[in-house]
């Protein structure tokens, strides 16, 4: 079965670069992507949670602002761009990794701070229309039903149409 069978083509080939690194065995992508992904990601979330309690749209603010990591990451693993680091030596594979994990790491970041800036807004600006709109939409369609019901009235019983058939 192909790796991106259920993902798109340049997705699947952005996973690939992290598990078919020549240079880095797996059992290492494996320990980096715990590190990153518990280790790191515990650390930056605490961080900004201690941090968003004077102000609670510091996560959004400083999600919006980091532009665009996923994009980033599939750059770096898709162009060859993280193929080559001549200059990091035999510690170049082992950097790679690490910096597409930290692209991952920022990537769902943005994708916490986004959800919570659609979660403040949308209690804010949505949530206090939403009972309202609900009651105008049924006295809506409840007067379109009562006038179809008059306009549509048979001007014969509906035992005569029915012997008809």
């Amino acid at each position: 079965m192909p790796l991106d069978f259920w993902l798109a083509p340049p997705v699947g080939r952005n996973w690939k670069f992290l598990w078919s690194n020549p240079g880095v065995p797996v059992w290492a992508v494996f320990i980096l992507v715990l590190v990153f992904f518990i280790g790191v990601w515990a650390l930056v979330l605490m961080t900004l949670t201690r941090y968003a309690k004077i102000h609670s749209w510091l996560l959004p603010v400083f999600a919006i602002g980091l532009g665009a990591p996923r994009w980033c990451q599939m750059f770096w693993s898709l162009t060859g761009v993280g193929h080559n680091l001549a200059w990091a030596g035999s510690f170049g594979p082992f950097l790679s990794v690490a910096t597409w994990l930290w692209l991952g790491v920022l990537d769902a970041v943005q994708g916490v701070g986004l959800g919570m800036a659609l979660l403040q807004t949308l209690s804010r600006f949505h949530g206090s229309s939403l009972a309202p709109s609900i009651v105008a939409s049924n006295a809506r369609l409840i007067s379109l039903r009562a006038r179809l019901l008059q306009s549509t009235r048979p001007s014969c019983s509906a035992s005569a149409s029915a012997r008809s058939w």
